[in-house]
């Protein structure tokens, strides 16, 4: 019998790689610009018609390129996109004393400076036709209407983030193992958009006895569960593998994941308790399906040089 492997390739769901990241930390706050009409989206392509980059510029990406590509003076004064805020103000350098590698004075609250806001006043008009409101959604996915989908949310337990920039937390969940299911999609909870930078879940496929009954600090070095299954971003609302394809969980598949968030606070806020993680579609295993599995590829840890 001939059998068909379908590969997920590690990394694929992560879109914001068709920016040009050679040219965002030439930028104050170029991670972190505001889409204009979707609150909890990132325009990571600041100097593109296209969110994620790529493709036509607008028109602060043509100022950045008359600039050479420079965070001039002359940029940072200037209104690219005509709506009455410098590109400085916009990109939280009102003063224009940012440089490369120094932190912006403003780190919350970053406009786009190539898009005109807002965006249906009539200074704006004409202006921000490449610009779309539509949100990314799951309502398309088919498969998890079916009447046999069952549904696991995998949570954090009303966390309470800490007051540091960066914290990547880990838990493990157990999988149902009475018999064998195929998980079909899986849409991510997010429940403080403003702090969860984004997700991975893990599959413990050589680890089933490693266990983290309360959330654990993990970073990239943490080696168990390590079978890359899912991701999540801003942008993202989950992923939708239909029918005919699914990840093998229960009896003879996966009986736990690991899931890890990555918190990002930079105003060093306390009090957030947050309960995100990802809710998994399954179902029965049937005959038929391909099975997915994870292929990583390439080098896994770069040794950066001091001061590179």
């Amino acid at each position: 019998m001939y059998w068909l492997l379908q590969v997920s390739v590690l990394y694929l769901y992560l879109p914001v790689c068709l920016a040009f990241f050679a040219y965002k930390d030439k930028l104050p706050n170029s991670d972190n610009v505001q889409h204009p009409c979707v609150a909890v989206y990132k325009w990571p392509g600041v100097g593109h018609e296209h969110r994620l980059g790529g493709g036509n510029r607008n028109v602060f990406g043509q100022d950045f390129a008359k600039a050479g590509h420079k965070w001039t003076k002359a940029l940072c004064t200037a209104d690219s996109d005509g709506d009455g805020r410098t590109n400085g103000e916009e990109l939280g350098d009102p003063s224009c004393v940012w440089s490369v590698g120094q932190e912006p004075s403003r780190t919350v609250n970053i406009t786009h400076p190539g898009i005109c806001e807002p965006l249906h006043d009539v200074m704006c008009h004409g202006k921000n036709t490449f610009v779309s409101c539509k949100v990314d959604t799951f309502d398309t996915c088919d498969v998890i209407k079916s009447p046999d989908i069952k549904t696991l949310d995998l949570v954090m337990p009303n966390l309470i983030i800490p007051p540091t920039v960066t914290n990547d937390l880990c838990l493990t969940f157990d999988l149902p193992d009475d018999q064998d299911y195929h998980m079909v999609a899986y849409e991510a909870i997010i429940d403080t958009p403003n702090i969860v930078h984004h997700m991975d879940m893990y599959g413990c496929e050589k680890d089933e006895n490693f266990i983290l009954e309360s959330p654990k600090p993990c970073d990239m070095s943490m080696k168990a569960c390590s079978t890359e299954i899912s991701g999540w971003m801003i942008g993202m609302s989950g992923q939708c593998y239909g029918d005919n394809l699914a990840y093998s969980i229960g009896k003879s598949g996966y009986k736990r994941f690991r899931l890890e968030i990555h918190y990002h606070n930079p105003n060093l806020e306390h009090g957030h308790q947050d309960s995100s993680g990802m809710r998994i579609y399954y179902r029965p295993a049937r005959p038929g399906v391909q099975e997915l599995f994870t292929l990583p590829v390439g080098q896994l840890f770069l040794e950066l040089p001091p001061g590179t």
